[in-house]
């Protein structure tokens, strides 16, 4: 009796391959940047119709084996057109990557540019990135999220008097001013 090894020369033992030891696991993190008008924070931005936003998937693997063929997924929400990074799918929303190898407390870099197209009423959207493979469970980013339509205004009170006394007549001057590169329309001001 004899046995074929994988190269294909007889052997008197049998080849079985070992199992690979460790733990596999990654982490996800999602951000987002106003390109064309720089503001907010790393996971939540203001944005009208036409301004440019970057987001940032960083990939890390946290387990102590290293990862093959990991699938990175971005849905594009309504509103949000893809420019450039990745592979856009067929359905014009689905964005992917693949990773073929990352190695133990290796991270990977993915970025995605997108454009802002006009929406009716103000909103806020919220984007994820989503990361699977045959080692690993599905893992869901945070939410970058993006406030539509919500512009960025500056409002200013002046009163006519430094100093009063009671029962003086102070007249206040509001300046409200539009710091976006959109019209704003159907806003109040509330004193």
């Amino acid at each position: 009796l004899s046995f074929s090894t994988p190269t294909g020369q007889v052997a008197g033992d049998v080849f079985v391959p070992l199992p690979q030891v460790g733990t596999a696991s990654v982490s996800v993190l999602k951000s987002v940047e106003n390109i064309s008008t720089p503001n907010g924070s790393s996971d939540r931005v203001s944005a009208l119709a036409g301004n440019q936003l970057r987001f940032t998937i960083v990939v890390e693997n946290t387990g102590s084996r290293t990862l093959t063929n990991l699938k990175v997924t971005d849905e594009l929400p309504t509103y949000i057109e893809y420019v450039r990074g990745g592979t856009l799918g067929s359905d014009g929303r689905t964005v992917t990557w693949t990773i073929d190898r990352l190695t133990a407390g290796e991270t990977r870099t993915l970025t995605l540019d997108t454009t802002m197209s006009a929406c009716p009423t103000p909103t806020a959207i919220e984007n994820l990135a989503r990361v699977s493979g045959s080692q690993i469970s599905t893992v869901t980013s945070n939410a970058a999220t993006i406030l539509l339509n919500q512009g960025d205004l500056e409002m200013t009170i002046r009163a006519d008097k430094e100093f009063v006394q009671r029962g003086d007549e102070v007249n206040y001057t509001l300046t409200l001013t539009n710091n976006s590169n959109a019209n704003l329309i159907g806003g109040q001001v509330r004193v």
